[in-house]
């Protein structure tokens, strides 16, 4: 779901639609419009995943801590990609280094 502008009620209803199918283990959602409140409301579906990439959305350092708060749910989870959102690297280092030690490659 690249490049397809979709905000975070259809993409949500999209991950719905999916939450049986255990076999997905890759999300791509970039180039879209997902915010900091949608990628909230989507942490259960991300429990069998082992990337995230949510590069070029509207989102915050705030979605950092959601990662932070949400790993134990997310116990395969390896590679989170953030490049090109409103997250500033250098502001966000303690919380990406916290996530390195929970065993999470993010790149922001």
């Amino acid at each position: 779901m690249t490049n397809a502008e979709l905000g975070d009620n259809t993409v949500l209803h999209i991950l719905e639609l999916m939450r049986d199918n255990v076999r997905a283990k890759t999300l791509k959602l970039i180039r879209n419009k997902l915010t900091d409140e949608g990628v909230t409301k989507m942490m259960p579906y991300f429990g069998n995943l082992l990337s995230i990439n949510l590069s070029q959305n509207q989102l915050t350092e705030n979605v950092l801590n959601l990662f932070i708060e949400n790993k134990n749910n997310m116990p395969l989870l390896k590679s989170l990609v953030l490049s090109q959102t409103k997250i500033v690297e250098r502001k966000s280092k303690p919380i990406i280094e916290r996530l390195k030690k929970m065993e999470m490659g993010v790149s922001v």
